[in-house]
């Protein structure tokens, strides 16, 4: 492949020959055709060599084009890659604080459930104690007053049979001691009686014996009732 620097050599080295023999026709002559042909042959070189440096420019810009679209794709990717990355964290975690607001919200919902069953429980224990306490007082009293009760009857009882036993036995006392006085009476009356009359005899032989019968004699006398 033909340089620069060696065509510029070849022209330099032509131009050197042509004044050394410049005086020589011929060789003048030869030289300048020489020169001709080598600049001929050089003009289609340098042709091919600009061409070639043309393309390998074109190629190395295209290259560097191709690669910076490269780079340019990849960073593209590489960004787009990252931001769904990105996102899909971003998704990820606002969904997991998603779920755990859900879960406490739950969490919260649940206790505020056991603890209004836990007080409604303690109601209800404490409303069923007392009705217990109540009720079992209520018996109690009630109870206490039918005690109460059956002793006021007792004591009725009692006093109503000791007053009717003390009834009976004022009563039999009684008639025990009208029974009493009435035999005493007519026991006494039939003494007296009797005594009377077995005096009677006496009275009167002594009356006559004396020679006279009292009056009390005389009149005569009932007889004691039996």
């Amino acid at each position: 492949m033909w340089t620069c620097g060696t065509l510029m050599s070849l022209l330099n080295h032509i131009t050197n020959k042509f004044f050394l023999c410049a005086h020589h026709g011929v060789a003048v002559a030869v030289a300048v055709a020489a020169a001709a042909a080598a600049e001929t042959a050089v003009a289609p070189a340098a042709a091919a060599e600009t061409a070639v440096a043309v393309a390998a420019a074109a190629a190395a810009e295209t290259a560097v084009a191709v690669a910076a679209a490269a780079a340019a794709e990849t960073a593209v990717a590489v960004a787009a890659a990252a931001a769904a990355e990105t996102a899909v964290a971003v998704a990820a975690v606002a969904a997991a604080e998603t779920s755990v607001a859900v879960a406490e919200t739950a969490v919260a919902a649940a206790a505020a459930a056991e603890t209004a069953v836990a007080v409604a429980a303690a109601a209800a224990a404490e409303t069923a104690v007392a009705v217990a306490a109540a009720a079992a007082a209520e018996t109690a009293v009630a109870a206490a007053a039918a005690a109460v009760a059956a002793a006021a009857a007792a004591e009725t009882a009692v006093a109503a049979a000791a007053a009717a036993e003390t009834a009976v036995a004022v009563a039999a006392a009684a008639a025990a001691e009208t029974a009493v006085a009435v035999a005493a009476a007519a026991v006494a009356e039939t003494a007296v009686a009797v005594a009377a009359a077995a005096a009677a005899p006496v009275v009167v032989y002594i009356t006559a014996a004396a020679g006279s019968i009292p009056t009390a004699l005389q009149t005569p006398r009932e007889e004691p009732s039996a």
